[in-house]
């Protein structure tokens, strides 16, 4: 090979087997050591200078065996280890590594309500969705409850005070002739009474029936009507305000 550094080297082992026209060189190495043993050491690389595995080494006892022997012994285990009877005769192509292709991360479906319309399964039956229906009588309603009860108010206590003054003033007139003085003033303030519970009670009448007009006037609530799908069918749902 003309050179002094060569060893076990890929590159010296390539070399070699080019040169001597083989598709492979062997390097093996033999070594007795101070304990006894044989020890028998390689490696195998293509001419392309691809190792062909990993390297190996075996060590036997020599004992009172000759060494050449056990030299023999130690290399047909040395070969074996290095599976020289399997290398093919014939350069196999070296195929790229097989990479698997990324799995696709599969994520759940999401949950999806059913349609309106859509069957839901067996003997469930359709989800009919009730139609949103605007209350545009709501306000009118509202405020024909809150004038009624204002106005309602009103004449019961005008009625109160309207009785209230027609107690106290007994029966008497100005008519009868003059009263005394402490007659007059409970005829005043009983006069007074009277007039306001009179006010009191007119006015409140007038908001109790502007109040009952806005009612009957007012449009009905609506009635909603829905089905409901359960287990084995559905639920038939009514609902307004009365």
């Amino acid at each position: 090979m003309k050179r002094q550094d060569c060893g076990r080297e890929d590159e010296c082992l390539a070399q070699l087997a080019k040169l001597a026209g083989t598709l492979y060189g062997l390097y093996v190495q033999l070594d007795f050591d101070s304990a006894g043993q044989v020890i028998a050491s390689g490696r195998v690389v293509r001419d392309d200078g691809v190792a062909m595995g990993k390297a190996a080494t075996v060590k036997v006892v020599k004992g009172a065996s000759p060494f050449k022997d056990v030299a023999r012994d130690a290399l047909n285990q040395l070969f074996l280890g290095l599976g020289v009877k399997a290398l093919s005769p014939f350069r196999l192509k070296v195929d790229a590594p097989v990479v698997a292709p990324p799995v696709a991360k599969v994520e759940p479906a999401p949950e999806v309500a059913p349609k309106v319309g859509a069957a839901v399964g067996p003997g469930v039956g359709v989800v009919v969705a009730p139609p949103v229906v605007t209350d545009e009588g709501a306000g009118k309603r509202a405020s024909g409850k809150l004038v009624l009860g204002a106005g309602l108010a009103a004449v019961a206590v005008g009625g109160l005070v309207l009785g209230l003054g027609v107690a106290q003033a007994g029966g008497l007139t100005p008519d009868r002739g003059s009263l005394p003085p402490g007659q007059l003033e409970t005829y005043k303030t009983s006069r007074l009474l009277t007039v306001t519970g009179a006010v009191v009670t007119g006015v409140g009448a007038v908001a109790a029936g502007v109040g009952a007009m806005m009612l009957a006037t007012a449009p009905a609530a609506p009635v909603q009507v829905g089905v409901v799908p359960v287990g084995g069918g559905a639920v038939f749902s009514l609902s307004g305000v009365y």
